[in-house]
């Protein structure tokens, strides 16, 4: 380590026999401070306020207010002519650079300096280390602060930047600062056996004399090994907090993506919603007062179509029947046949389509039936007039031929004969034919016996029909039913989806999170790629520094063989320690305690030269090592502090960002605030409406109940009037020749009549 050097101006004059043993000096220095413990570098909380320090840091070389001091260059000065010169090693100046780590400025605020107290066991290593190289020092002032002692030195706090408090956390803070305070106690531990262990050195400090060089290179491997260590222990819990860190960030991306993904879901279910009420709205528009009432216009102008078709084949009909049947003697006596009125309005029993549609059917397949019997009837008359009139003719001829005969010769007995057989075969035809017509006659019996059961299936037809009339009408209550439910759940719908947020700025938010949080993961994709190179890196740098810690320790075992070996020697320094003890007390003011250790490192490398030469060439191996280790030390201090730096710097993002969804996602809860509200009106407005459309079809359906009520009564009395036009007809043709055809159709008429009417 190095020791906290002020800026003041080198002595005048220097002594050309002491500038040779600069670096001998320097070393000792070095071991000073490494009893004192290595200090940690200033947290990000701790500002600098004292700029004119000159302690040297690696991290801040370019600051202004801090410079560098080279302790290890001694400039190159004339010695003494008289002493005889030995073969110096060409690195024999430099054999401990670099070997411990820099020391880190820490200054401190005003009204907050804290002083340090240096224990026995302390000044008593110092004066052994001094008091072997020159028994003549004599110090004058005591030595000063310059850095913290291991006590004083507290864990710096976690870089990891609070998000959100929550129970993994907060176990996690816990365990960082059981961590924290353990660390404490391990040092709080080393700190005493590093006391026991300078106890026991205050015993060998005698015969160290001769192995000072080798006693310095071991104790700054020892130093290395721990510092290496230390720094090995700070490397994983930083990574570990790192791995914290990271898992949390995915912890929350995921929640975030599966917010995401309900929130998508509730839009596609809202989008859904709302075009399913926007059709019901647009079908309710359509299906409104004025739809009702054309379509009541319609069904008027189809009914009445009908009914004047009705009438006009009635009247056909009537007045067809009228002609064919009439008796003549009515047309004598002149009496009026009693019936539908010739002038005067339609009457009213002749436009309800719904109570004439079956009757009228049944009397269309009725006379049709009979119009097909009277055509095959007719044509079966004209078959027999025309064989009647072959027959007459063949009468004829042969009445001709019978009075030729007569006239000219008598008829034989042969020729009578065969007249007979011929009459007889005449006579069965005859038979034939009559047979064949009560065939047929038997024939139109049995079709009017199946028109009578089809007229009767069809009455049987026409009662299921209104049962499933009645069937039907159920079910149209049911189906109300259903729509009022129907209705109960569009107003609920509605009232949710004005209370939601609309489906464009919705989808834009929701592109915009997913923009941003892949923007996020790409960023934090390759901070971690360039995290896992660089720990490769450092893990493979790792490898070859324990590889070297091994050797160090193996050399280590080797040293502390030697340092048994020279324990004995140890006791002669007991007197030199004493002296050494009282200089170090002594030393309060640091400029003039350094330039008088410079005077007394000047005599004390006169002193040494012959020892360091002896050991030189063994010291070449342990510097050329030191120096390899110490540089990578360096430059994995260096590399650590920038990662440390960046990683700060990118949790510092990290946090903002989040912030700034999170505000985005309260404004997008405020506008969907102030849409629900908007929607929640408009369904009142929709209510209003639909009750207005509600009163409107309620009068409809009453002005439909009163025009069915004048229905009814007109067809009651159409029934009447048609009872008189029957019995005046059945009076009026019970003289024809055709009463008996007239009363069996007048009959099914009236059967037809009745089933219509039940």
């Amino acid at each position: 380590m190095f020791t906290a050097v002020p800026r003041t101006p080198p002595p005048a004059e220097t002594p050309a026999n002491l500038k040779t043993g600069l670096a001998s000096a320097i070393l000792n220095s070095s071991l000073l401070g490494q009893l004192f413990g290595t200090p940690r570098p200033p947290s990000s909380e701790q500002g600098v306020s004292d700029p004119d320090t000159s302690l040297y840091d690696y991290d801040q070389l370019g600051e202004p207010g801090y410079s560098s001091v080279d302790f290890y260059h001694s400039t190159p000065g004339p010695s003494d002519p008289q002493r005889d010169k030995l073969d110096t090693p060409p690195q024999s100046h430099n054999v401990t650079v670099d070997i411990a780590p820099p020391i880190y400025s820490q200054p401190v605020k005003k009204g907050k300096r804290k002083t340090m107290s240096i224990s026995d066991s302390e000044l008593t290593d110092v004066s052994s280390d001094l008091g072997q190289q020159s028994p003549e020092v004599s110090p004058r002032r005591e030595f000063p602060e310059a850095v913290p002692a291991k006590d004083s030195l507290k864990p710096t706090e976690s870089p990891i930047p609070q998000f959100r408090s929550s129970p993994r956390l907060n176990a996690l803070q816990d365990e960082h600062k059981r961590l924290l305070e353990q660390q404490g106690e391990l040092e709080r531990q080393l700190q005493l056996q590093q006391q026991q262990y300078n106890n026991s050195i205050k015993k060998m400090e005698q015969q160290l004399q001769q192995l000072q060089h080798q006693k310095r290179n071991k104790a700054a491997a020892e130093e290395e090994v721990g510092l290496l260590k230390q720094q090995k222990g700070e490397a994983e819990k930083k990574l570990q907090q790192q791995e914290n860190l990271i898992s949390n960030l995915k912890s929350r991306v995921n929640n975030l993506e599966q917010g995401n993904k309900e929130l998508d879901e509730m839009n596609q279910q809202l989008h859904n919603t709302l075009d399913v009420l926007r059709h019901k709205m647009e079908d309710m528009n359509r299906a409104g007062e004025n739809g009702r009432l054309r379509r009541q216009i319609d069904d008027l102008r189809e009914d009445i179509e009908s009914l004047q078709e009705t009438v006009h084949r009635l009247n056909v009909e009537l007045s067809r029947y009228q002609a064919a049947y009439r008796p003549p003697q009515l047309e004598k006596q002149g009496q009026d046949i009693s019936g539908l009125p010739t002038k005067g309005p339609i009457p009213a029993w002749l436009i309800n389509k719904k109570y004439l549609s079956p009757l009228f059917l049944a009397y269309d397949d009725k006379i049709k039936e009979k119009d097909d019997i009277i055509d095959s009837f007719e044509e079966d008359l004209a078959h027999f007039r025309d064989q009647i009139e072959e027959i007459l003719k063949e009468n004829e001829r042969l009445h001709l031929r019978l009075e030729q005969t007569d006239a000219t010769d008598v008829i034989s007995a042969t020729e009578w004969q065969q007249l007979q057989e011929q009459a007889k075969l005449v006579l069965e035809e005859n038979q034939l034919l009559m047979e064949q017509l009560d065939l047929q006659q038997s024939k139109a019996q049995d079709m009017h016996k199946a028109h009578v059961t089809e007229v009767s299936r069809l009455t049987q037809q026409l009662v299921q029909a209104e049962a499933e009339k009645s069937e039907l009408e159920n079910s149209v209550m049911e189906q109300r039913h259903k729509y009022s439910q129907m209705k109960h759940e569009h107003d609920s719908l509605l009232i949710e989806a004005q209370e939601k947020l609309p489906i464009h700025e919705h989808k834009s938010a929701i592109n915009e999170l997913r923009r941003s949080l892949d923007e996020n993961k790409q960023h934090y994709l390759d901070e971690m790629q360039e995290l896992k190179s660089k720990l490769q890196s450092v893990q493979s740098e790792k490898k070859n520094l324990a590889v070297k810690a091994k050797d160090l320790i193996e050399e280590k075992e080797q040293l502390k063989a030697d340092v048994r070996n020279v324990q004995r020697q140890l006791k002669k320094s007991e007197q030199q320690l004493a002296k050494m003890r009282a200089a170090v007390r002594a030393t309060t003011d640091q400029e003039m305690t350094i330039t008088e250790l410079f005077n007394d490192f000047r005599r004390h490398v006169d002193m040494t030269v012959y020892e360091r030469d002896s050991l030189a060439k063994q010291a070449e191996d342990y510097e050329v090592k030191a120096n390899e280790i110490m540089e990578q030390v360096v430059a994995e201090k260096v590399n650590r502090g920038r990662i440390e730096e960046r990683l700060q710097m990118y949790k510092s993002r990290a946090a903002d960002k989040i912030t700034i969804a999170v505000n985005r996602l309260k404004e997008q809860e405020a506008s969907f605030e102030n849409e629900r509200a908007e929607f929640r009106r408009e369904i009142r407005h929709l209510q209003l409406i639909v009750k207005e459309k509600d009163d409107v079809i309620s009068s409809l359906n009453g002005d439909k109940k009163r025009v069915e009520e004048d229905l009814e009564t007109m067809w009651q009395a159409a029934t009447r009037d048609n009872m008189r036009m029957k019995e005046s007809l059945r009076k009026s043709y019970h003289k024809s020749g055709h009463e008996d055809r007239y009363h069996s159709d007048h009959r099914e008429l009236l059967l037809l009549s009745s089933d219509s009417e039940r």
